[in-house]
């Protein structure tokens, strides 16, 4: 896969605060450091995950209910609105991107990326740790 590190960098920015936009690059440039002990061979992906992991986390509520919606996401009633992001952010960056970026793996990483899950792969875990570790 190649990126436009550019484009990519550009259009997050484009959507998030000046500080979520720099703890986004710190995650994605934590999701590297970790990814070199654990997942040597999906660097460029780590990198890119975290620079998505966040794509929606500066929306209101009210857009993330109408992406729920829009996407079929069913929530729980007693989710933290913070939390959406992580489940509006996977299906934003899918419809934004197409699959062929947003795959099953990038998907489920941003997914669940706040809450967990009981099936979390090692990539899931490098991007849940380097979202709560990353220096800013």
């Amino acid at each position: 896969m190649k990126y436009d590190w550019e484009f990519f960098k550009s259009y997050i920015k484009s959507v998030q605060k000046d500080k979520r936009f720099l703890h986004t690059l710190g995650v994605a440039d934590e999701a590297i450091s970790l990814g070199k002990i654990f997942l040597p061979k999906k660097l460029e992906k780590l990198y890119f995950t975290g620079l998505l992991h966040d794509i929606t986390k500066d929306f209101s509520t009210e857009k993330h209910l109408e992406l729920c919606s829009k996407y079929s996401i069913e929530i729980s009633p007693d989710i933290a609105p913070k939390l959406l992001h992580s489940k509006t952010g996977a299906a934003y960056a899918r419809d934004k991107f197409g699959e062929d970026y947003i795959d099953s793996e990038v998907y489920n990483a941003i997914f669940r990326h706040t809450t967990g899950s009981v099936d979390m792969s090692i990539f899931d875990i490098i991007i849940y740790l380097a979202d709560y570790i990353e220096q800013g």
